[in-house]
């Protein structure tokens, strides 16, 4: 593992941004602090599977901007895909951060998958009234074929995937008119663009661009889910400047010629590059 106190050399960069990531980072509490107290201002999220939630220092937890809890949707859904019992641990643990008055983002970042029926596990998560946002991540890009390890992966999506983003569409747009915005991550940021007219140029995300993982072993890479990427630098070089890392890694290939580019930016660096998707 490469020495923490490396990343002092980011106290410098305007608006820094640093999320605890894994594995699970909450397994290294003591090198948390330890950044905290390297780059006092930095804002700091953390993406956990929440199971150690509880045992945050206050002082630590307070420091966050915002939490990311792997949550997959409902009970049986969540425990299906991480184990007897997750769900309810986890929920507990949101619990016991929102009783001790955290005042930041707790964001649900759901897995979605041939078990998860996408409306009802989005719904159910914005009702529980302890999620600020949803999110969520299609478990197929790691395959090839993308849908290997689904019975059916085609059928999944026109019958239950697709039809399910229309109902939280609809349902979207249904509260957007009557004065409410739903936390449903994916449609905010195309909100915002409608809203302000904005062509996006770069991944929405800012992998390669204006973000990049840094990993235990010290190598800057374009994005955390995607260690095969070339790397892009090595915090422990002396000759390591993090402005440089600047537009690094960048879409290519037919997104650039695809004419909603502007509007989605270009999806995912990692699906863009391996174009497993077709």
């Amino acid at each position: 593992t490469n020495d923490v106190k490396q990343l002092e050399k980011l106290k410098d960069v305007k608006d820094l941004v640093i999320c605890f990531y894994g594995g699970e980072p909450l397994l290294q509490m003591g090198n948390i602090e330890t950044v905290m107290a390297l780059l006092p201002n930095a804002i700091y999220c953390l993406q956990t599977n929440g199971l150690l939630l509880s045992k945050l220092k206050d002082e630590t937890l307070h420091r966050l901007n915002s939490i990311l809890v792997s949550i997959d949707g409902d009970e049986q859904t969540t425990d299906f895909n991480r184990g007897k019992g997750t769900y309810k641990k986890v929920i507990d643990n949101v619990k016991s951060v929102r009783a001790r008055q955290f005042k930041g983002d707790v964001i649900a970042r759901m897995t979605v998958g041939e078990v998860c029926d996408i409306f009802k596990s989005v719904t159910h998560l914005l009702t529980l009234g302890l999620f600020d946002h949803v999110h969520w991540q299609l478990d197929c890009l790691w395959d090839s074929d993308m849908g290997a390890r689904y019975k059916d992966f085609y059928s999944w999506r026109d019958k239950s995937y697709n039809p399910g983003i229309t109902q939280l569409i609809s349902l979207f747009m249904e509260n957007l008119r009557a004065g409410t915005v739903l936390g449903i991550v994916p449609f905010l940021g195309l909100l915002k663009s409608f809203i302000k007219g904005e062509k996006i140029k770069r991944i929405r995300c800012g992998a390669g661009s204006t973000s990049f993982n840094i990993t235990t072993g010290g190598l800057i890479n374009a994005c955390p889910i995607a260690p095969e990427f070339d790397p892009l630098a090595d915090i422990s070089d002396p000759k390591f400047v993090p402005q440089d890392l600047i537009d690094k890694k960048l879409i290519e290939g037919p997104c650039l010629k695809c004419p909603l580019n502007d509007r989605c930016g270009g999806r995912c660096l990692y699906t863009n590059k391996t174009q497993w998707w077709g």
